[in-house]
Order: structure tokens, then C-alpha cells, then sequence
């Protein structure tokens, strides 16, 4: 199997201060002094954080979710379901943390973790110091508006601040699997059932055509075809039949796109392809940073699926992960049986609601209440349920 490696090159707002959040009371004063925080509501903001924002705990670890690219992505792709919500702490031109967080349309909603309802993707805060967390902790606690974090990482200081300084309830998560890359060969640490069928997976596909695998690091300008490749592969198996392909979700593809655009400028995206006969097989869409790879989107042709491409591809690039140094392999999304395969390693994720201590929060329990009743009843059951409240209430 011969293997093609990175190929390619690789003020903004008005301090809270006295600022109003969607028609609550301003925060006081005082608060807002002691922690320096400015709250960035407009994509223009977020887009000139950009110059600063990933020099914010550059020495801590990050994932590619707490990036400038990820965030501005998002906040392009979901303009129409919410705005950001970026609280900075410290100046604008030198932050000590940033927690990048977006409000959905509508009253009563709360902050949330830009992306995650959408993408499935754990994510965090942005801190520069030991402090930070508790102090932008503090600082949301002042507006009053619930929060709702789908999928934080459970290990960062970030839950347990939270926690602390807002009352908020902190709930057990799924994880992330990865595998951890500390030296040596990494398919040695496969089971041997794993690495026989790998064997075997190969052999198949070498009987079919010759076997090439490429991993690039493309420009914005070589992006396009590479992109596009990935999208109809990925788009090619039973991801077409359920419609669960980025081609047939115009929102998230609306986001991959962006932040492909941006991630490639950065020199921080990665493409990978698994040709067989000069054939793509085997997509990924991936990214290399903070000394690691991420893996975000797999995709395979089922006309190969004998030859398991999308497996051959995870060995190549676990392969090519661990011959340029870098400190894990990422699988990102979710638990998965086929990823227990390579991994029994977990990184945990948690969930956080604030409790019920405000009208806001007492809102957002009420609309998911109604939401769960229309999904079991339909409308006309909830409809009937509002009608005697009001009679009750009469």
C-alpha cells in the first residue's frame, strides 16, 4: 500500500458594563468591573476576535471545537437559528479566557455552547489561567439567563466552576472515544482479531485494483475538488438511503463548507482518501491541531464495502498520526460499535442546566414539558392541555 502524505501548503464591542442582555435588567456594575468581561453579540465581533482568539490557552489542551474557525463557522452556518454570545474576559485585545456562546431566537432561552446542539460535538471554554473559569462563572451567573451545555467535557475546570459559582447542575455525559498515542507501532496495540481482519481487508482490496492512500493539508485554493470528493463519497453508502449525508442537510453542510474554508487557511484541515484502482473508496474529513488528529466525517463506497476502505483508511491515518509525533487519534462524535474495535479509551462528556431559580429557566422547562407532550400526543394533545389549564386557572 503506498501512501501519499500532506500533500499541499499547509475595540470590538461595548464592554457590559451597563449594557442590557435581550431586555433583562443591566448587570451591575460592579460585578462586570471586577471581572473585565465584554459580551460580544454580533458575527462581526466574533469574526475581528479572530486576530486574538487562539492564542487564548495555547498551552493547555484544546480541541479544534474551542477554535476561532469552528466558532465563526457555526455562527455563519446557524444564523438563523441563534447569535452569538461571546464573553470575553480580560481586554478584547489580549483575553485571559473566552466562552464561546450563542442564544437561540426567542424569550426566555438560554446560553448554550455554540454548535453542540448541532453538531454533536463536545466543546468548552477558552482559559488562559487557573482563574478564568471562575470568574466567567460569575460573570454569567450576573445576567440571570439559564444555561444549557449539551456536551461539555467532564474533565475541564470549566464544569466544576460551574457548578460553583451558578448554581448549576452538572449531569453525566456519554464520551469520545481516541486513542492514546504514546510511541511504538499502534496496531500493536489491536486485538488480534481486529488486525486479521485488517489483514484480510487489505488483500481484498489489493485483488481489486492497486491500493493508494493520500492525506492532505490543502490550501483554500486546492480545497474545492478535494471537498467535493469527500462530500460524494461520504454521500454514496447508507448514509444516501437514511439521508443522514452532509449532501441532504443544508445546514451542516453549510458549516463543513465554512469551516472547511477556514480550517485549510489556518493550515489546520486534513483530507484523507483511500483510492483503490484509482477509485475513491474511503473519505475523511479531519483536522490536525493542538498536536493531534480529529476526525470528524468517514465515508466509504459501499461498492468496496468487502474491502472495509473506511477501515484501511483509519489504519493509515492512526499510522500517519503516529509517525509525525502527535499525541492522540480523535474519533470525535460518538461511542460507536465499530470504534470499540480501536479503542476502549473515553474521554467524558457532561451536561449542564442551570436550576430552576428564574422565571427564564421556569420557561425553558416549560416549553420542553409541552415539547415532550406534543411529540407523544400530537398537537391536538397539547392543545387540549393548555385549554384546561386556562379553565383551571379560570
Amino acid at each position: 500500500m503506498r501512501g501519499t502524505l500532506l500533500r499541499g501548503s499547509t475595540p470590538l464591542s461595548s464592554p457590559l458594563r451597563g449594557a442590557t442582555l435581550d431586555s433583562r435588567p443591566a448587570v451591575p456594575r460592579s460585578t462586570i468591573a471586577a471581572h473585565e468581561v465584554t459580551l460580544i453579540r454580533d458575527a462581526d465581533g466574533l469574526e475581528r476576535l479572530g486576530e486574538v482568539w487562539d492564542t487564548v490557552g495555547a498551552d493547555r489542551y484544546r480541541t479544534p471545537m474551542q477554535r476561532h474557525a469552528w466558532v465563526a463557522a457555526a455562527a455563519e452556518a446557524f444564523a438563523h437559528i441563534c447569535a452569538p454570545r461571546i464573553f470575553v474576559l480580560g481586554p478584547t485585545d489580549a483575553p485571559r479566557a473566552i466562552a464561546p456562546l450563542a442564544r437561540r431566537h426567542g424569550p426566555g432561552r438560554p446560553f448554550e455552547l455554540f454548535g453542540t446542539a448541532e453538531l454533536f460535538e463536545p466543546a468548552d471554554f477558552l482559559c488562559g489561567d487557573e482563574e478564568a473559569p471562575a470568574e466567567l462563572a460569575l460573570a454569567l451567573r450576573s445576567t440571570g439567563v439559564p444555561l444549557r451545555f449539551e456536551r461539555l467535557l467532564s474533565d475541564s475546570p470549566t464544569a466544576a466552576a460551574l457548578a460553583a459559582g451558578t448554581g448549576a447542575a452538572i449531569l453525566p455525559g456519554a464520551g469520545v472515544p481516541a486513542i492514546d498515542l504514546g510511541g511504538g507501532d499502534p496496531e500493536s496495540a489491536l486485538s488480534g482479531r481486529l488486525r486479521q481482519d485488517l489483514r484480510r481487508a487489505r488483500r481484498h482490496a489489493e485483488s481489486i485494483g492497486a491500493v493508494e492512500v493520500e492525506l492532505h493539508a490543502p490550501t483554500p485554493q486546492e480545497l474545492g475538488p478535494l471537498l467535493e470528493e469527500v462530500l460524494r463519497v461520504e454521500a454514496a453508502g447508507w448514509k444516501r438511503r437514511a439521508r443522514t449525508a452532509l449532501l441532504y442537510d443544508p445546514y451542516r453542510l453549510r458549516f463543513f463548507r465554512a469551516y472547511a474554508r477556514r480550517a485549510a487557511a489556518e493550515g489546520t484541515l486534513r483530507i484523507a482518501l483511500l483510492r483503490i484502482g484509482g477509485q475513491a473508496a474511503a473519505v475523511q474529513l479531519a483536522s490536525e491541531s493542538d498536536g493531534r488528529y480529529w476526525l470528524f466525517k468517514i465515508g466509504y463506497d459501499e461498492t468496496y464495502a468487502r474491502a472495509s476502505p473506511g477501515q484501511l483508511l483509519v489504519l493509515e491515518t492512526l499510522h500517519a498520526a503516529a509517525a509525525r509525533g502527535l499525541a492522540s487519534y480523535e474519533f470525535l462524535g460518538g461511542e460507536e460499535t465499530w470504534i470499540s474495535r480501536w479503542t476502549t479509551t473515553v474521554r467524558p462528556w457532561c451536561r449542564v442546566r442551570s436550576r430552576p431559580a428564574s422565571v427564564a429557566f421556569a420557561t425553558v422547562l416549560a416549553r420542553d414539558g409541552l415539547r415532550k407532550i406534543r411529540k407523544r400526543f400530537g398537537r391536538s394533545g397539547s392543545g387540549r392541555l393548555r385549554m384546561r389549564l386556562r379553565e383551571r386557572s379560570g
